[in-house]
């Protein structure tokens, strides 16, 4: 009955779509399909042929362009599916050109296809691939002028056939230069062409080097991958590397790109100067510095310095014998990657964790109390640590939880009430005002705090 049909459709969302399907054509009046439609397109497929208007469909490329193909085919109009394509959408590559039917893929259709998604090449009639456009151009050069990824899904036939072909592979590689990697091997020889398509390819994107055949990796190309993308020294080779490029490389870097270009330096270009620049932008750097250069001559302890500066961590490169030595300020280098980044004591040996040192780190993180040997966890030391962090408070021994510590401790992490000792709790949330319910309350407060997962 229509009052049963009303009640169903009254249900949850899902629930609803999936019984509007059964209700009876005769209670699908025109007010209802146009409100589920609305609410969702693609039941447009459940709406009785007859039913069917041109507001219905407007609905539908309003609402959901991409539920084009759930209309009837006497509505899916080429017009109508171009409309649908370049609607924005909030599937980005959701439209597919496989479900639209054969008669209404068009060339324009087609156009407009591949430019949203290039997969969609293999869904265009072979008809179409070797057509051309309204202004005379190849299909095949428009789609890829159109997206130059669409070079992904030709054939290696299709991307040699006729005299455009390797213009079309050339206005490619100066789209996207990666699809390099698609254009077929005749286009990458050794003539001026092969360098030529090469050259486009990394001046657009650098990393395209790793597709350019090694007998065309001339200094040119290297270079200008490398002016275009530091890391693409990657993929240079140590044997073609020159003052230029890596001068191109060091100085177009920093941080962990830094540290990714320096270990694929010739080891005849880790310089004392190079290093120092190196360690300068990232101190993991430090990792790929020859071991002359760190552990002889006058340079090593300043640039074995100049590294935990940047980057605490870096203390794990530095060799055992320069471990605790000291800079002109009497620093070890030890302090000075713990005064840098605090959870750089883990990298430091157990046995090189002096008292100076755990201060230095506890008070940079506070949870570096972890890494304290226990015979060096003072009052002082967890005091500091759990006014910074109150979590800190777990790794606090027994001894030394007063109830003033635990106090500090869970009034700055809820957290840390968990590792408050059970003689002492009751005291704890007195003092805080919490009756025993709201321990779990206390629990949750100051979860994001700096706690290293």
């Amino acid at each position: 009955t229509e009052d049963m049909c009303r009640i169903a459709l009254e249900k949850s969302d899902f629930i609803a779509a999936q019984v509007f399907k059964f209700i009876p054509k005769r209670f699908k009046t025109a007010e209802l399909c146009i409100t589920m439609i609305r609410e969702r397109p693609y039941l447009i497929r459940d709406v009785p042929k007859e039913q069917i208007t041109e507001e219905l469909c407007a609905i539908v490329l309003d609402e959901s362009p991409d539920s084009v193909h759930h209309l009837p085919e006497a509505y899916q109009t080429p017009e109508r599916i171009i409309a649908a394509i370049t609607k924005e959408s909030e599937y980005k590559n959701n439209f597919s050109l496989r479900l639209v039917p054969e008669a209404c893929r068009t060339i324009e259709v087609c156009l407009a296809a591949v430019e949203k998604y290039a997969g969609n090449f293999r869904f265009v009639p072979e008809s179409i691939k070797t057509a051309k456009t309204i202004d005379g151009i190849p299909f095949t050069l428009a789609a890829v002028r159109r997206n130059s990824r669409v070079l992904k899904f030709m054939s290696d036939e299709t991307k040699t056939n006729g005299p455009q072909a390797y213009d079309m592979c050339l206005e490619a590689v100066r789209k996207e230069g990666r699809v390099l990697k698609y254009v077929p091997d005749v286009f990458k020889g050794n003539g001026l062409k092969g360098q030529e398509i090469c050259l486009e390819a990394v001046r657009q994107n650098g990393r395209a080097l790793m597709f350019v055949p090694d007998p065309l990796k001339t200094l040119e190309i290297c270079l200008a991958a490398v002016e275009q993308e530091s890391m693409s020294l990657e993929y240079v080779g140590e044997e073609r590397q020159t003052p230029e490029i890596i001068r191109a490389a060091l100085n177009g870097s920093k941080g962990w790109v830094a540290t990714h270009n320096f270990q694929y330096l010739a080891e005849k270009f880790k310089t004392a100067e190079l290093c120092r620049m190196a360690v300068q932008k990232s101190g993991y750097a430090l990792g790929d510095v020859p071991e002359k250069l760190k552990t002889k001559g006058p340079q090593a302890l300043e640039l074995c310095r100049m590294a935990v500066e940047q980057s605490g961590n870096a203390i794990i490169y530095v060799p055992d014998e320069l471990m605790t030595a000291k800079d002109a300020e009497g620093v070890s280098l030890c302090l000075r990657a713990v005064q840098q980044d605090g959870f750089a004591i883990r990298q430091i040996p157990i046995a090189l964790r002096s008292a100076e040192v755990c201060m230095a780190a506890v008070t940079n993180f506070a949870m570096a109390l972890s890494y304290v040997p226990e015979a060096l966890k003072t009052y002082e030391l967890c005091l500091i640590a759990v006014k910074k962090n109150g979590f800190s408070l777990a790794n606090t021994p027994e001894a030394l939880k007063t109830y003033e510590l635990c106090l500090i401790a869970v009034t700055q992490n809820g957290r840390a009430l968990e590792y408050v000792p059970e003689a002492l709790k009751d005291k704890v949330l007195e003092m805080l005002g919490l009756d025993e319910p709201e321990k779990n309350e206390a629990g949750q407060a100051g979860y994001d705090d700096d706690i290293p997962f």
